[in-house]
This record gives C-alpha cells, structure tokens and sequence, in this order.
C-alpha cells in the first residue's frame, strides 16, 4: 500500500510552534513567560491526508513554561519624596518593590534596598537608606532619611538612585528625587536702581 502524504499544521501555542513533516513540534522563537504568554499554553496538532475524502486528526498538547528570574525588581510609586529646608534629620517617606517571576520559587521578595554607591558625595552623605525586611508584609521594604538640614539655596532636589536586590539575587537601579521645599529664610537687603537720561538738542 502507498503510503499517503500527511499535511500537519499547528494551532495556538503562542504561536511559537511549528510543525514538521513527521510531525516533530519545535519552537521556532524564545518564550517570555512575563511577556503575555503565561505560565501554560495549549496547542492543538492538526494532521491531514490526502485521501479522497482526505482524514484529519488532532492531537492537544499543553505546554508548561517553567519561569526563570529574569525579571528584575522594581520600585513602586511614590518616589518623589519632599522635606523642608533647615528640618534636622527627617523620614522622608518608605520604598517598596515589586516584581513579575514568580515568587514561590524564590525569584521575588524579600526585597533588599541599598543606597547606590555610584551616587555622588553629596547624596551619599545627605541620604541613608534604612532597609527594614518586615515591611510591606515581610516583602522588605526601607525608610528614606537625611542625616541633617539641607539647604535649598544650595541643592533645590536630590537625585538618588536606589539598588532594589530579589531574593534571587537579580538587582536593579532606580532614581528618586528628593525635592528640599524653600522657608522664607533669607532677609530682604535693600535696593537701587540707576537710571540714565539723555537729553538732545532738537
């Protein structure tokens, strides 16, 4: 008997698959389980003949996309933080992270914050960065302070860039900006004005 030739074609799976002429299923791109995939795909193998009337048959294959921490952590809002010019050392506000593997298999919190290294003399001797692993439910979080007054005539905001680590160890750099809001602290001196006047013969 002749053995009939069979057509194959894929369905779903992201349409990321593709199908053979023996019917061997490959991935023809990489899967990004963050990306709008999901964790679990389904695809369905159609195989045709070219009998008269041809015959079909499919077969359902479910695709489970293990996760990897790829994703690094981010900084949730707010991260624009104020405090007033003169104030001694002051709480400025709290940081917290989130992030898109999973977190079951270690790839999330608890999230460690650091005070970037990188940041210039002036904010690493201005900021501290107080981390605390029982915030935000034991997810880490960590309290932002100065370490005494700053002056707006000198620094009218702050930017600082945050190091957000997962449990995993995948870390990220972040900015805030600290806006040191002004006081009427400087007195008035006062003013002069000169004029100048021309006068020309007509």
């Amino acid at each position: 008997m002749e053995q009939q030739r069979v057509d194959y074609r894929v369905l779903g799976g992201w349409g990321a698959l593709t199908v053979d002429g023996v019917g061997g299923v490959r991935l023809w791109r990489a899967l990004d389980r963050e990306g709008g995939g999901g964790g679990v795909g389904v695809a369905r193998v159609v195989a045709v003949d070219e009998g008269h009337p041809s015959l079909s048959s499919t077969a359902t294959l479910t695709i489970t996309l293990d996760d990897v921490n790829d994703c690094p952590p981010r900084l949730l809002p707010p991260t624009l933080l104020h405090v007033t010019e003169g104030a001694p050392a002051s709480l400025l506000g709290l940081l917290t992270a989130t992030d898109d593997d999973m977190w079951a298999l270690g790839h999330g919190p608890p999230f460690v914050f650091t005070l970037a290294p990188s940041n210039p003399s002036h904010v690493l001797n201005t900021l501290n960065i107080n981390y605390l692993p029982s915030l935000d439910s034991g997810r880490g979080g960590a309290q932002v302070w100065t370490m005494g007054p700053l002056d707006r005539e000198e620094h009218r905001q702050l930017a600082a860039e945050i190091v957000v680590t997962d449990a995993g160890g995948l870390a990220a750099t972040h900015p805030i900006t600290i806006i040191v809001d002004d006081i009427n602290d400087n007195p008035m001196r006062p003013g002069f004005k000169t004029v100048h006047l021309w006068k020309t013969q007509i």
